[in-house]
C-alpha cells in the first residue's frame, strides 16, 4: 500500500521527525518513505495554491503575498508546464519532479526528472505492446519555469513519435 507521508502526518499517524527518516513504523507496520529515485510523484503533487478575487483589498493581497514560496511556485510551474504540453491529465502515467538548484538574478537553474509510461486502449482488436517507459532528466536555466517544462515535454513527444514510426 502506498500512502502520502503528508497525509499520515496530518492524521497524526506519522510525526514530523519520523518523516525525515527513510524507515519508520506506522501502526506497528514497517513503513518506508520513498525517495524520488524510487518513485516520482504526479506533476504538481503536494503543491498548494490560494486563489483570490481581484476585488480583495490591496492590504489583504500584500498579507497573502507573504505566504508565497517562490521556489515551490517555480517547481510546480515546471511540472505543470510539462504535463500541459504533453496534453496529459491526472490519470496519465506521468511522474515528474522539478527542483530549483540555483538562482542567478531572475534566472533559475532547474532540474526536471520525469518518467512517462504508456497506456493501452482496452477496445483495440489487436493488442499493442506498451514498450518501455521513457525517462527524462533535464538541467538548464530559465526565467520562465512553465516554458522550461513545456520545452522538455516537446522533446519527450518527439521521442515518443520516433518510437511509433
Amino acid at each position: 500500500m502506498i500512502l502520502a507521508a503528508a497525509g499520515l502526518r496530518r492524521l497524526g499517524v506519522l510525526g514530523e521527525s519520523e518523516a525525515m527518516i527513510r524507515e519508520s513504523v506506522v501502526k506497528q507496520l514497517p513503513a518506508q518513505i520513498l525517495d524520488h529515485q524510487v518513485m516520482l510523484p504526479a506533476p504538481g503533487q503536494g503543491a498548494l495554491a490560494l486563489e483570490i478575487h481581484r476585488s480583495l483589498s490591496i492590504e489583504i493581497r500584500h498579507h497573502l503575498a507573504a505566504l508565497d514560496n517562490s521556489v515551490a511556485r517555480a517547481e510546480s510551474l515546471v511540472e505543470r508546464g510539462f504535463l500541459a504540453a504533453l496534453e496529459a491529465g491526472c490519470t496519465a502515467p506521468v511522474g515528474a519532479h522539478a527542483a530549483v538548484t540555483g538562482v542567478r538574478g531572475r534566472s533559475l537553474d532547474l532540474t526536471l526528472t520525469a518518467v512517462i509510461g504508456r497506456t493501452l486502449l482496452s477496445n483495440l482488436s489487436e493488442p499493442i505492446k506498451a514498450g518501455p517507459v521513457l525517462r527524462l532528466e533535464a538541467h538548464g536555466s530559465s526565467m520562465d519555469p512553465q516554458q522550461f517544462g513545456a520545452t522538455y515535454a516537446g522533446e519527450v513527444l518527439a521521442k515518443l513519435r520516433e518510437r511509433n514510426v
